[in-house]
């Protein structure tokens, strides 16, 4: 069985408090990260539970890690572009934004 570096106790102590709904997401994407990660170590012959269990500052690292990206997918707004801010012109045909 595969370890989550982390769960949502850590993500609303490192990132903030969330709704229920954003719980609810967040559970369901942790495990997802977790398995990004480690699929991406398994990339170059790397397998990563077993190194987080061996190196407490490795474990910390993957905990951040999956907390940040955690975090940035509930920031990402599911009915619109992914974006802070956002600008429009008219007949001079400009548009800009900034994405997160």
């Amino acid at each position: 069985m595969a370890i989550a570096y982390a769960d949502i106790t850590d993500v609303q102590t490192l990132w903030r408090g969330m709704t229920e709904a954003e719980q609810e997401r967040a559970r369901e994407l942790i495990p997802i990260v977790c398995a990004s990660l480690r699929a991406e170590a398994s990339k170059v012959g790397k397998d990563l539970d077993a190194m987080v269990i061996a190196d407490n500052d490795l474990a910390a690292v993957a905990k951040s890690v999956t907390v940040d990206v955690v975090a940035r997918t509930l920031m990402t707004s599911t009915n619109q572009e992914p974006t802070t801010q956002f600008s429009e012109s008219a007949l001079g045909y400009s548009v800009s934004g900034s994405f997160l």
